[in-house]
């Protein structure tokens, strides 16, 4: 019988993976770690096209306008 998991790793690897994760988690201050995230996430929102990017205040608009278009054709609102 293999030594592997269902998803194809074997159990070995799957372990010391969790461990080596386990063992940088705790060497971050959660704190930093938080500030390191959320840095990271305005930099992927900042590499994205504007029409892309996610809670602007002109996609929020966009948005509110094509549900209210949808709910005129839909005959929810008049």
């Amino acid at each position: 019988m293999s030594n592997e998991r269902m998803d194809g790793v074997p159990e070995d690897l799957a372990k010391t993976l969790a461990r080596e994760e386990t063992k940088r988690n705790r060497m971050w201050d959660p704190v930093e770690r938080t500030k390191v995230l959320l840095a990271t996430l305005e930099w992927a929102e900042a590499q994205l096209r504007p029409e892309q990017r996610r809670n602007t205040m002109e996609s929020a608009l966009r948005r509110q306008a094509l549900l209210l278009e949808q709910m005129k054709k839909d005959g929810v609102i008049g």
